[in-house]
């Protein structure tokens, strides 16, 4: 708001709460133009334009850890997941598929332009996604993707990941007023050929990390970063 005092000083008050001023990135600008009118008692009168300013500033992007999270975790083959009251033998069959573990991959940034990058799943889209397992190199899931025909298998020590992008259905069932449209979906399958899978004992567990960053490519600083951890 603008505040003009008896002298004609004024004093412009930033709303900086404001989700128009939140909105602007880096490097962007909006004007705000005011008119300010003098007039004496005879009537003659000036007028005074008064243009300010607002530069935008980039805000941080932030992952949804509730998404990134695994909904549970991933079980191996021929092995059922734990009953109450049944017993072991009664809960492993060989012919059980195995079980995965999923989670979904989104972050948010109030700068506009930023959040539509991130809701872009495709590879012109100005942020990518990128994943690291360990011992690995960052992959970037855009444009594997892309070039993978609609998914991305990333092996792990102890099984594989897949990503995909969401589909209509899901983007309406993850979005909603404080959560923006999420980029990917992940699948987490244990390898049950793997020799350290099959020497599992009834609920022992193994664990597997990936980290997951956005960046405007490979080799730029990532704007955000977490750590995904699969049982």
């Amino acid at each position: 708001k603008l505040s003009i005092d008896s002298k004609g000083n004024y004093t412009f008050t930033l709303d900086n709460g404001s989700k128009a001023v939140q909105s602007l990135g880096e490097g962007q600008t909006h004007t705000e133009t005011f008119y300010v009118v003098v007039k004496d008692s005879q009537g003659a009168f000036d007028i005074k334009t008064v243009d300010v300013t607002i530069k935008g500033t980039n805000d941080p992007t932030v992952f949804n850890t509730k998404w990134l999270a695994p909904d549970h975790a991933a079980i191996e083959k021929g092995v059922l997941p734990a009953t109450k009251g049944v017993s072991y033998e009664a809960q492993y069959k060989n012919d059980q598929s195995p079980v995965a573990a999923t989670g979904v991959i989104g972050a948010t940034d109030v700068d506009a332009k930023d959040q539509t990058a991130l809701e872009d799943s495709s590879t012109k889209s100005a942020l990518h996604y990128f994943i690291t397992v360990a011992g690995g190199t960052a992959v970037d899931v855009n444009e594997g993707i892309e070039t993978g025909n609609g998914s991305l298998t990333i092996n792990t020590a102890h099984g594989k990941l897949v990503f995909t992008a969401l589909t209509a259905d899901e983007q309406k069932e993850y979005h909603d007023a404080k959560n923006p449209v999420p980029a990917f979906k992940y699948t987490f399958t244990a390898d049950d050929q793997n020799s350290e899978v099959n020497q599992l004992q009834s609920n022992g567990s193994l664990h597997d990390d990936f980290t997951v960053s956005v960046a405007p490519n490979s080799a730029a600083t990532p704007v955000a970063t977490s750590k995904v951890t699969l049982t």
